[in-house]
């Protein structure tokens, strides 16, 4: 069985695809129906074609790893509200079970298979939902997704990601075996992160330091973070913006410092990654994406303070596949 879902060819049980787009760039979007007839979306994403086997060795080498990543859904809304997220509109509905989590990767693997895109290497808990809102499925998720005799994923290529509810939330990570640890942070200042995320009661000292005794109790080696910041002209794309994450960063990079090699290196590595994604479109909203030069000005900034810092290129969002988008 599980060598047949690691192949591409099983089908999945509790849910059935309903429908599928395709994005330009190769991005698939899933309408993935469960049994009571409610509908998540999932998302493949292959890398890009000049970095797919039988490309030029040349234009492979920036990547020569690059496979394609799973964005999974672990709820059906979501309660958080995220002014700037599809989901966030929805409201909450109800939570997945964690075979309907699994279902959601043995449909991408399948479709994967027969697109004849990279088989699936990664998987972000990055979909609709929640994930720590519905912590006890997407841990049972996880485990199945890293068990070397199930889907055989590499527990740092399975992320999860939380805009952190609680300072506790933060606890599904403080074991050696938990997933990659991804938190959407989207800014430093407290009235503005509430202004983007309304229903966040705790303020960014205490989420911080839930997340520093969570990588405490991480091995060394596995004290990295992601921080993920939606940037939104003439709201939170300021080089300010940038100063108030720079110095928010400070106490976790010095927490993961000693788990990258290159942290004393020209490349800075301090084993947190700042990722910033440029706003998408999101129907209804008065919210635009940041112009190319501020995002630039944005991520020079926190290099510039020594941080860590990518820029994420859209994928998908010509079909509504992107971040923000899915609903």
């Amino acid at each position: 069985l599980w060598r047949s879902v690691r192949a591409g060819a099983a089908a999945p049980r509790d849910l059935t695809v309903a429908a599928r787009h395709g994005s330009e760039c190769g991005t698939v979007k899933l309408l993935c129906r469960l049994g009571d007839g409610l509908e998540v979306e999932t998302v493949a994403i292959p890398p890009p074609p000049e970095r797919r086997a039988g490309s030029p060795p040349e234009r492979r080498a920036a990547n020569a790893r690059a496979a394609t990543t799973l964005c999974l859904s672990s709820q059906v809304g979501c309660a958080r509200g995220c002014t700037f997220c599809a989901t966030g509109r929805m409201g909450i509905v109800r939570n997945l079970t964690a075979s309907e989590i699994l279902d959601q990767a043995v449909a991408g693997i399948a479709e994967c298979a027969a697109r004849g895109l990279p088989p699936p290497r990664n998987v972000v808990f990055m979909g609709m939902g929640e994930p720590l809102d519905n912590a006890d499925a997407v841990r049972d998720a996880c485990a199945s997704l890293t068990d070397g005799d199930k889907f055989a994923f590499g527990r740092d290529r399975v992320t999860v990601s939380t805009v952190a509810p609680t300072p506790g939330c933060f606890e599904f990570f403080a074991r050696a075996d938990a997933p990659a640890i991804a938190f959407s942070l989207h800014a430093a200042d407290d009235a503005l992160r509430r202004r983007l995320v309304p229903t966040a009661r705790y303020s960014l000292a205490e989420l911080r330091d839930g997340l520093l005794r969570a990588l405490a109790a991480r091995p060394t080696k596995r004290r990295r973070v992601v921080v993920e910041c939606v940037l939104i002209r003439d709201v939170n794309d300021g080089v300010d913006d940038a100063e108030a994450i720079a110095d928010f960063l400070k106490p976790l990079e010095a927490a993961c410092r000693g788990a990258n090699s290159n942290a004393d290196g020209p490349r800075r590595r301090t084993g947190v990654l700042v990722n910033l994604i440029p706003f998408n479109a999101v129907a209804s909203s008065d919210f635009e994406a940041p112009t190319p030069q501020a995002v630039a000005a944005f991520q020079q900034r926190l290099r510039d303070r020594g941080s860590w810092a990518s820029t994420r290129t859209p994928r998908g969002d010509d079909d509504a596949a992107a971040c923000g988008q899915l609903a």
